[in-house]
């Protein structure tokens, strides 16, 4: 609260090991939000379509097939239904495509800020060993070929909408230039398809096609494999080869071309998230893993409190001095001498790291998930009980937070916050922050014949004992009115309406709903930055990376 240690619980037997400090744990789904909040800043918006198919993405020639801990209930969600649904799919995929809606001047000015650009003092060759033997980014003719295919992708998508196809436009979105059964270790029965959507494929059955037929040529119209038209196809070729030669005048370490590589732009997104992970409070290291949003990485559940805490305010309160490693949160405030000599005092100065736009998406998407995802369980279970006269008022508090369990159930853990209460209504800035976690010391599986342990059985009924503990304390109740309480306490959402607005989304895949759909019963609301003056949703969008300026704090 306030950026301050209130309370903490380390564990039990060992009193000398602070589990909640000092434990690396890997807290599963807690991770997600963060690449959500670095989506956010990087021209996303929440109601964002995401691909939530099984599909394979190459990095540094290792391919990483991830898998759900649930079937997805569609092909595609948005990023709010990500987060709420907790999907692990959806999240890889935007991971991948972080840096996909930036152009190349916005793109460079990332790569610059987490010092992968070439410096004014730098030679060439001196970049190139840099980039290429200390990243593992390498730019040959294959990888400069799959750059070409990428891009001509993008001008084809155009041609399938213009000619009334864009039923294939999933198709061409997941299509690779080049991948076989053979580099996929262990395909499951999910997984078993993803060759199918190799270019060169689907490019050698298109020239089969066109010599055995009694011309030598197929129509355009036939669709090669139940994937594309042979037009795509023959396109697909053309363009790629005509973007190879472009791209092949360029040094290949120029930012021209490493703008394309896919390998490059993998790596920009993996150290963006992991330095969004230490400006949100984060010190312990983390390894750049495509997996990242899935909790691949060990940290202390401290660590997460202090993350979601500036989810909830935008800001992290800064203790350490600078060149010492990420900020801790302090739980002493003041050093004094016998005399009383003041040694030391914790003089708190709050950096901006998420504006209030992206602040409040990611808040968004907490909400959601206690309303209508994996944490429902806390909905309406966060209660403020006051006694007036003979009477006992309950009223209920807004929950925010996700849910993580790790693999093999080993850890189960919830991150969150709740609001304070300030005149009239709710305000996130000053309300509480609770992280809580449920493990052995020996990782041993909580599984058992008759009981799982996962993220909403195991932490989340701690967490919500916990928030229960601190609206009904004198501290939380000192700021109530009764007037408030009797009529009814202001309950829209925590979010400025002057920046956000509602949007029905459908209930299966969180995207907007248009025309009919519209009136869909079972529609919820989602709040977004959205522009509302058309009759269909327009997504607004922000630029706002690290180590430009500092974020604004409107909510």
């Amino acid at each position: 609260h306030d950026g301050m240690i209130k309370a903490m619980a380390g564990g039990f037997f060992d009193r000398h090991f602070n589990r909640a400090a000092d434990a690396k744990r890997q807290l599963g789904s807690i991770f997600k939000p963060i690449v959500y909040s670095a989506a956010l800043q990087l021209k996303w918006n929440n109601l964002d379509s995401l691909a939530n198919a099984y599909d394979v993405y190459q990095f540094e020639g290792t391919n990483y097939i991830p898998r759900p801990d649930h079937d997805p209930a569609g092909r595609s969600v948005s990023m709010a239904w990500a987060g709420a649904k907790s999907e692990n799919l959806a999240s890889v995929w935007l991971l991948y495509h972080l840096t996909d809606r930036l152009n190349m001047s916005e793109f460079k000015k990332v790569a610059q800020a987490l010092d992968l650009t070439r410096e004014e003092s730098e030679t060439y060759q001196g970049y190139v060993e840099r980039i290429r033997d200390t990243h593992g980014v390498i730019v040959d003719e294959t990888s400069i070929m799959e750059a070409a295919f990428e891009d001509a992708k993008k001008e084809v998508e155009s041609d399938l909408i213009f000619g009334g196809d864009e039923r294939y436009i999933e198709n061409l979105s997941r299509l690779k230039l080049d991948i076989s059964g053979d580099n996929i270790d262990s395909p499951g029965e999910k997984e078993i398809n993803i060759p199918r959507l190799s270019f060169k494929r689907l490019s050698m059955i298109n020239s089969s096609l066109k010599n055995g037929s009694a011309k030598g040529s197929s129509s355009g119209d036939t669709l090669v494999d139940g994937i594309l038209p042979s037009w795509t196809i023959d396109l697909l070729q053309s363009n790629m080869n005509k973007r190879y030669r472009e791209l092949m005048e360029f040094e290949r370490y120029d930012m021209e071309v490493l703008y394309y590589i896919r390998d490059f732009r993998t790596l920009v997104n993996l150290y963006y998230v992991r330095q969004l992970a230490v400006e949100m409070g984060i010190s312990t290291p983390l390894d750049t893993v495509l997996s990242f949003p899935l909790g691949a990485n060990s940290i202390s559940i401290l660590e997460a409190a202090l993350a979601y805490g500036t989810m909830m305010s935008g800001k992290v309160d800064t203790v350490l001095e600078e060149g010492t490693g990420a900020g801790m949160a302090p739980v002493i405030t003041r050093i004094t001498d016998r005399n009383g000599g003041l040694i030391w005092e914790y003089a708190p100065e709050p950096e901006g790291i998420l504006s209030g736009i992206v602040s409040g998406s990611v808040t968004e998407i907490l909400r959601n998930a206690v309303e209508n995802g994996t944490a429902r369980r806390a909905k309406g279970s966060v209660k403020l009980s006051y006694r007036f006269e003979d009477d006992t008022i309950d009223v209920d508090i807004p929950a925010f937070g996700k849910t993580g369990t790790s693999n093999q159930f080993s850890n189960s853990s919830f991150a969150g916050f709740i609001p304070g209460i300030r005149r009239g209504g709710f305000s996130l800035d000053n309300g509480y922050v609770i992280s809580s976690y449920v493990g052995y010391d020996d990782n041993r599986p909580m599984k058992g014949p008759y009981l799982t342990v996962y993220g909403a059985s195991g932490a989340l009924p701690i967490w919500i004992d916990t928030a229960n503990a601190i609206v009904n304390s004198e501290e939380y109740k000192k700021d109530v009115e009764i007037a408030d309480l009797a009529f009814n306490i202001d309950m829209s959402p925590l979010v400025d309406t002057a920046i956000f607005n509602p949007v029905r989304i459908s209930p299966v895949t969180g995207l907007p709903l248009s025309g009919g759909q519209a009136d869909d019963p079972a529609a919820v609301y989602v709040y977004s930055s959205i522009d509302n003056d058309d009759e269909n949703v327009t997504l607004e969008r922000v630029f706002e990376p690290l180590g430009g300026d500092e974020p604004d704090d409107q909510r």
